[in-house]
């Protein structure tokens, strides 16, 4: 590198998210589709699910897909599966949680007491030992685990 050459960085712009996003989900490919899905979105996740249609609103004319990503089943046998749903998360509802690992064949659902979107930001030190001994060892929490969040995020 010469002197005043600023290094390479890598780009980490928009499109990377929706270049996964759009490829890999099946969101409308036109856009008057986007108000129904954001009031619908809406009424299941109050306050955020419009914002989350709406952020997928690119995807309506996004070039690009995937022809071979997988739509299920998810009822397959797999390597256990361990999912982390916050009671209170105002993103991701939990009952979305409960419902998923109802449909997969060998999941766990791990849950959380508190509120706040997903664990890494919202600490419990009892979540991240039981995801640590998962991803360690593929080792899954009882049944029905449910750990506290070490405080209230809010």
């Amino acid at each position: 590198m010469s002197a005043g050459t600023a290094p390479a960085t890598k780009y980490a712009g928009l499109e990377q998210f929706y270049g996964v996003m759009c490829s890999d989900s099946p969101n409308p490919r036109f856009p008057q589709a986007y108000p129904s899905q954001a009031q619908t979105a809406n009424t299941r996740a109050p306050h955020v699910g419009a914002r989350w249609a709406w952020t997928n609103e690119p995807c309506a004319q996004w070039p690009a897909t995937d022809p071979d990503r997988y739509t299920g089943p998810f009822d397959r046998s797999t390597a256990p599966l361990l999912l982390v749903g916050v009671e209170n998360d105002p993103a991701t509802p939990y009952e979305a949680s409960r419902s998923m690992v109802g449909q997969l064949a060998n999941a766990r659902l791990l849950t959380v007491s508190g509120g706040g979107h997903t664990t890494l930001f919202n600490k419990s030190d009892c979540a991240d030992a039981h995801i640590g001994k998962y991803l360690v060892d593929s080792t899954l929490p009882p049944v029905g685990t449910v750990c506290a969040q070490n405080a209230e995020p809010f």
